[in-house]
């Protein structure tokens, strides 16, 4: 378990870097966006990085299927961790209803075939290089990094959800700058 935590840090961290530089390639500029209020990381990211190293790894010597099952698996994490902040907040945490072959903004045809991408380089590349770093570190170290992570995440978290209430409840001009591409359920 102490492991599959580290490798939720890891990909969240990871895949907020990945969401900067893929805004800076798309716009040419530098965007802070994040899903928590402080910490530089993106959790949907986390999430759906465990789901695809632990539930596609078999699938690693079958390119095509390792692609679509991780496109498929990744589009359901997003979409689920779209549909949950959509409910519960009024938040709307990306919008692709401006692309094609979307559903209700919350995935799209694109960012599907992307997630297969990403899919097919995290389970065969990434995730062996992050195993193999990570067995190289004590399990004390392991334990206490997952400990304070958890606990600074667990904080931040807390203050991000009160930002998200106040958003809900109609405070739609007060978000925090790192929260500029959220905008009210239509």
């Amino acid at each position: 378990m102490i492991d599959i935590m580290l490798e939720f840090f890891i990909y969240s961290v990871l895949g907020w870097m990945i969401e900067a530089v893929w805004y800076y390639i798309v716009t040419g500029k530098f965007r802070d966006k994040r899903m928590l209020l402080h910490l530089p990381m993106c959790p949907v990211y986390g999430i759906g990085a465990v789901a695809l190293v632990h539930m596609l790894p078999a699938f690693a010597d079958n390119f095509l299927l390792l692609f679509a099952l991780g496109a498929l698996l990744a589009s359901a994490v997003e979409l689920l961790y779209f549909l949950v902040n959509e409910a519960m907040y009024g938040i709307l945490v990306w919008d692709y209803s401006n692309q094609p072959a979307n559903y209700r903004g919350g995935v799209c045809a694109f960012y599907t075939l992307m997630w297969g991408v990403l899919a097919v380089v995290l389970v065969r590349y990434i995730d062996p290089a992050a195993q193999l770093l990570c067995g190289f570190m004590p399990e004390k170290f392991k334990l206490l990094a997952v400990v304070f992570l958890g606990i600074v995440t667990a904080a931040d978290l807390k203050k991000t959800l009160a930002v998200f209430r106040k958003f809900r409840s109609g405070d739609t001009q007060n978000l925090p700058p790192c929260f500029w591409y959220m905008r009210k359920k239509y």
